[in-house]
């Protein structure tokens, strides 16, 4: 057997299509694995290096969004592409690396990114109601998708023109939530229109849409951690090839949570039943998930980290054993790829319990794969063409040539091995100082005065995570009370005049018990949004802040005239201390190390070397971080609960057998669900020379003495 051609754009034009076996390049049936890489969660440094592993990995194909909410932040004429905005430079980087594309253009991503990667701006026209058949709408995204296109076309980007792009994607799983529109197929049809009437020379895709359009050069796939499934009643309902557009290989964490992994063997039997049963597109989401940088994160409450237990590991790093174990199965199928794709599918027939034989080429002839399929956790002994095989349990044998020779099972790992990674302190921070940030009302004539607490995104159109509310409270004869929360989302912080009393996280009801001397006091509750929704119907209904009643002791107050005061933002904010620190002044010791809401600044050194750095905030509590004015992101340090283990022993702990769920095997409960924040090199001096970190700790931390920049080891 002769390895196929490696696949990858040659800067021809080059023509793409598909029949109901295969997408089609250049006349050629092609077997296609592709990898997540989404350019804005790493950095123009690494980009080489994570698509270099990528290729090296038997990835074909890098498939990314477009991120409507990177490109146009503040408003449909506020166009960004610098930094790692820059989808261009991305996506020559991918062309250098000898890689093909899908760009899902959406407008709507999901991607755990803060309202699915909407710009919050679009909330705010008149009567809009988002992904429906609404006039507003259909303009704004109809704008957005036509200019981005247009742009993308004149800069030759799509394979027709000699670029990388070979399948563009229009919206993003809308099948899972068109139930709650008012005119989804009129919404669904006009996009396709749409979509088409600005490029109809590659494919376009449209994921978990099943009732997708009957129409020509659209195809739709298929999103989850299985999808083999899937491919029959799809093949035998249309035309068009079976695609995997989201093979999710981890899960994403949540503050308070442990990390979620899915191990290698489950993820390599996912891929390996896939193709045995007929699939020839195959995508990891996320091949490398990175950084939730700044405010992108959504949920809410997701970790900044974007992990997402992918091969490639966020700060760029091979992860082992499931890197290794899946670049042997790329190059395993690929290696069969002209038999797979020169015959038609195979559903597979039951040969024994539940073990599935499916069979590509001749039986006898070296132009002939099979594949032994056990779908049961018990090992299974089964024979077939005179030869007798041991079939793992939740494992797939991969028998090259057909004579009695496995090449590949999915439940055998190599040797290799190296997670988790441990980290080894190369720098630490110096010259820590400090300056209070105010509480409560800051700026009288900026402040908004209402009867009641007003919804939150809508009063800061999400420019801050922050919303101060501000209330006076009933006079007191004697102290001591508490205040009830009915409903507030997604943090608040509360506190009596200056003094801070607790801390609410989202849920139906919180009481935070406060000290409220005799006499008149103010309570003053800063609201946190922490990633806005990103998946999920309606996002024009979505509400933050506080949106129960709030009771102090056993008055509702509510409702009291001219009597809720609310602040937009942090002081610090205003003045953009991160990037302009001399608009105050600061103390120079750590004496305030304990108060919370409280901006920090330190001084740091630039590592030698090219090794991916990272901040160790082991010792921080909760807040944000700005390195060199750059939003690094929220920090905090909450414990993930649960009874796990650690994650250096969940690869032995966890059994892969039987279908893999979100929470089936996590690790490192009892720690810090997130401890390690990614430094990108780009934002930093060169090696050597110093860097500012400047942070807003909300709850206040016992020292400083420790926070060190690390590396991988």
């Amino acid at each position: 057997m002769v390895l196929a051609d490696a696949l990858g754009p040659s800067g021809f034009p080059t023509t793409v299509s598909y029949d109901s076996r295969a997408f089609i390049i250049n006349g050629s049936r092609e077997f296609l694995l592709s990898g997540c890489v989404h350019y804005p969660r790493s950095t123009p440094s690494l980009w080489p290096k994570i698509l270099k592993q990528t290729k090296e990995a038997g990835i074909d194909v890098v498939q990314t969004y477009v991120f409507w909410s990177v490109h146009q932040p503040n408003g449909p004429d506020d166009w960004v592409f610098d930094g790692n905005a820059n989808i261009w430079s991305f996506l020559d980087e991918c062309e250098r690396a000898g890689l093909y594309v899908i760009l899902r253009i959406g407008p709507y991503v999901c991607a755990e990114w803060s309202l699915g990667g909407i710009p919050v701006w679009v909330k705010d026209i008149p009567n809009i109601v988002f992904r429906d058949y609404n006039e507003a709408w259909l303009t704004a995204m109809g704008d957005f998708v036509t200019r981005f296109t247009k742009e993308a076309l004149q800069r030759n980007i799509f394979a027709h023109q000699g670029g990388p792009v070979i399948l563009s994607q229009i919206e993003n799983e809308y099948g899972n939530v068109e139930s709650a529109y008012a005119n989804p197929a009129k919404y669904v049809s006009w996009a396709v229109g749409l979509a088409q009437g600005l490029t109809n020379k590659e494919p376009w895709l449209m994921c978990q849409q099943d009732d997708a359009p009957s129409t020509d050069n659209l195809v739709n796939t298929c999103n989850g951690f299985y999808c083999d499934n899937w491919i029959k009643p799809h093949l035998d309902s249309r035309n068009t090839p079976a695609g995997w557009t989201e093979n999710w290989p981890g899960w994403f964490q949540n503050w308070g949570f442990p990390k979620p992994i899915r191990q290698a063997q489950d993820v390599a039997f996912s891929v390996a039943r896939w193709v045995s049963r007929g699939g020839s597109l195959m995508t990891y989401y996320m091949w490398h998930g990175g950084t939730n940088f700044g405010r992108t994160s959504g949920g809410p409450l997701i970790v900044t980290s974007y992990d997402y237990d992918g091969s490639i590991d966020e700060y760029g790093n091979i992860k082992n054993p499931k890197y290794t174990h899946l670049q042997n199965l790329h190059l395993t199928l690929k290696q069969y790829a002209p038999v797979l794709m020169a015959n038609p599918p195979d559903d597979g027939v039951l040969i024994q319990n539940n073990v599935y034989l499916s069979v590509y080429g001749k039986v006898g002839s070296p132009d002939c794969v099979a594949f032994l399929g056990n779908i049961g956790k018990g090992d299974e002994s089964v024979s077939w063409n005179g030869k007798s095989y041991m079939v793992p349990g939740w494992s797939v044998s991969v028998l090259g040539g057909c004579n009695g020779k496995v090449t590949y099972n999915t439940a055998t790992l190599p040797a290799v091995q190296d997670m988790p990674k441990k980290y080894a302190k190369v720098e630490t921070t110096t010259n820590w100082q400090w300056w209070p940030e105010p509480i409560g009302i800051w700026d009288p004539q900026s402040a908004i005065v209402s009867d009641s607490p007003l919804e939150q995104v809508t009063t800061t159109h999400d420019k801050s995570d922050y919303l101060w509310y501000t209330v006076n409270l009933p006079a007191q004869s004697s102290p001591g009370s508490h205040v009830v929360t009915s409903n507030v989302w997604d943090v608040a912080f509360f506190y009596i005049n200056s003094n801070f009393q607790g801390m609410a996280m989202s849920s139906s009801q919180k009481r935070v018990a406060v000290e409220v001397a005799a006499g008149q006091s103010t309570l003053n509750i800063l609201s946190q949004t922490v990633g806005l929704a990103n998946y999920g119907p309606h996002y024009e209904d979505m509400t933050r802040g506080i949106k129960g009643e709030v009771d102090f002791d056993d008055t509702n107050i509510t409702l009291q005239v001219q009597g809720w005061v609310q602040q937009v933002g942090l002081k610090g904010e205003r003045l953009h201390l991160w990037n302009n620190p001399s608009a105050v002044n600061w103390t120079k010791d750590t004496s305030a190390a304990g108060r919370p809401l409280t901006w920090w600044k330190a001084d740091f050194a630039t590592p030698a070397g090219s090794d991916t750095l990272a901040f160790d905030f082991a010792n921080l509590g909760k807040g944000f971080a700005y390195v060199n004015g750059n939003a690094l992101g929220r920090y905090w340090n909450i414990t993930a609960v649960g009874n796990c283990v650690s994650c250096s022993e969940v690869l032995d702990h966890c059994d892969y057998r039987g279908a893999y769920v979100p929470g089936k095997c996590v690790c490192d409960c009892g720690v810090p669900s997130q401890r390690y924040y990614h430094v990108p090199r780009d934002w930093l001096a060169p090696p050597g020379n110093m860097n500012t970190l400047v942070i807003i700790e909300e709850l206040g931390v016992s020292s400083f003495a420790r926070v060190d920049i690390v590396v991988q080891v």
